[in-house]
């Protein structure tokens, strides 16, 4: 009995200790529709109308906190990227077309979630303020297109997107569809697109198109949420396979898997992001039929990849991301083609960047274009060029690596001589609106740079693009519902 229960204690959680535990996207026809509805309830600002992350429902809290509020999340913010976006709202500078509460500003995504989070919750602690978002900011805007309930749960409206990572049930789901505010008619074009009452229900997510599936590191947090806390002391190594598109801010997920390792000290987690089958994807439009994907039968436009590949190494690169976790952009089984993509599309975007670096500067730019710098489409994210250049140099203390050569940095004399050299300028159509005549030539340089921006197909052994596309599409659409799409018919 002795020998039987010492055998028992040296075998306990040498399975984990021993395996590597892998996992992928999930995909099934039951929680394919809890995916969507999840994905639209977070995600969608057009359909659900005026809710947490509009820049309406940011500047009405800032502009109506007291004094004292303002000053507690001015002290809060010192140093933080969105200082200054808080300063100008509170002073009433960005109101209008100048809303900013949407863009990034240069930062992680989830960076900008959180500020927003952060300042909704603390006004919502004035119970004057508190009435006014239960019901006076919705019902004011039934004009715009709302229909407001008589009253909504401001806690739960501010604070539902904490956790994206999180596999939801379908009773929490029902709940903050309740409490979702929405548009009465979601487009122009009621013939073609229903109402958001009808999008934010069930049974319309099961009858949708679409393959939607809960990311790689969702089911790991809720494989690892499942075990006891002295079962996963076991675990040394986690590979977490993000294969596929998924819903609902995967870029962000790892920030769910963060407190297991500092629960666990040994537990080392490498998150694998698929080049072609997930990240690259995730920039073009989703369609929601076979023949539309055929728009891109070129293969993967330029223009926008930049955006999304920088916006997953930052947000790997958090300082809330403990070091066991690496992401690891894997370019199989083709990894020259990536090299090819990184070094003509990646890097250029990079030099224009550093470019944008060098004018933007005092004494060549003004006050309000070095404020307004980071909401430039080519800025991309702050800390990338600092990515980029530790990746080249083999960094180890970097969390972000590469299965391929990421090609080569732009080198000094190129940058220099595009930021010092005059053009002879066209005249742009639409005309573009600026500040200062230096800020003139970067722009109208950026214009001439994207006119003629080569697309990229994938290459042997891999499908097309189109056809990786259509890999995310449940089925055939009928000759009729073919006919009438806008897309195709377009094209």
């Amino acid at each position: 009995m002795y020998t039987c229960r010492q055998i028992a204690a040296e075998m306990h959680g040498l399975a984990f200790r021993q395996h590597i535990i892998t996992f992928t996207t999930i995909y099934s026809e039951q929680l394919r529709a809890r995916a969507g509805r999840w994905h639209f309830l977070l995600t969608d600002r057009i359909a659900t109308g005026m809710f947490s992350r509009t820049a309406a429902v940011t500047d009405a809290a800032i502009q109506r906190m007291k004094d004292n509020m303002a000053e507690e999340i001015a002290q809060q913010l010192v140093g933080h990227p969105f200082s200054a976006f808080f300063s100008r709202v509170r002073a009433g500078d960005l109101t209008g077309s100048l809303r900013a509460a949407e863009s990034n500003w240069g930062e992680a995504p989830s960076v900008r979630r959180e500020m927003l989070r952060r300042i909704l919750n603390l006004a919502i602690t004035d119970p004057d303020l508190y009435e006014y978002f239960a019901t006076k900011h919705w019902q004011s805007s039934e004009e715009h297109g709302a229909a407001p309930k008589p009253r909504y749960d401001p806690a739960l409206l501010f604070d539902h997107d904490k956790e994206p990572w999180r596999i939801p049930t379908e009773e929490e789901l029902d709940q903050l569809a309740a409490e979702m505010p929405y548009r009465i008619q979601h487009s122009n074009r009621p013939d073609r697109y229903p109402p958001s009452s009808l999008l934010k229900t069930q049974q319309f997510w099961k009858s949708d198109w679409q393959k939607y599936r809960f990311s790689a590191a969702a089911a790991a947090v809720a494989f690892l949420g499942s075990l006891p806390p002295g079962s996963r002391q076991h675990l040394r190594n986690l590979v977490v396979h993000e294969d596929r598109l998924s819903v609902a801010y995967p870029e962000c997920h790892a920030q769910g898997l963060a407190p297991f390792c500092r629960e666990n000290p040994d537990l080392r987690i490498e998150r694998r992001v698929s080049l072609w089958r997930c990240l690259l994807l995730r920039h073009l439009t989703p369609r929601d039929s076979k023949p539309s994907v055929r728009y891109y039968d070129r293969g993967f436009p330029s223009d926008g990849m930049a955006d999304v590949v920088s916006e997953w190494m930052a947000e790997a690169s958090l300082d809330s991301i403990p070091d066991a976790i690496t992401l690891v952009l894997d370019a199989s089984p083709t990894p020259d083609r990536a090299t090819e993509i990184f070094q003509n599309v990646i890097h250029v975007d990079l030099g224009w960047r550093l470019v944008y670096d060098r004018i933007c500067v005092p004494g060549i730019a003004s006050e309000k274009e070095i404020f307004w710098k980071r909401r430039e489409h080519l800025y991309l994210q702050a800390g990338f060029p600092d990515i980029m250049r530790a990746l080249r140099e083999s960094d180890p203390s970097l969390r972000v690596r590469c299965n391929f050569d990421t090609g080569m940095l732009w080198n000094e004399t190129q940058i220099t001589e595009l930021a010092d050299k005059r053009w002879d300028l066209p005249t742009s159509n639409p005309p573009v609106q600026v500040h200062s005549r230096r800020r003139l030539d970067w722009v109208l340089k950026k214009i001439m740079y994207l006119l003629d921006r080569p697309r990229y197909d994938t290459v042997f052994p891999l499908p097309r693009v189109y056809e990786l596309m259509e890999e995310n599409i449940l089925r055939e659409p009928s000759h009729e519902e073919a006919e009438n799409d806008p897309l195709v018919n377009s094209l």
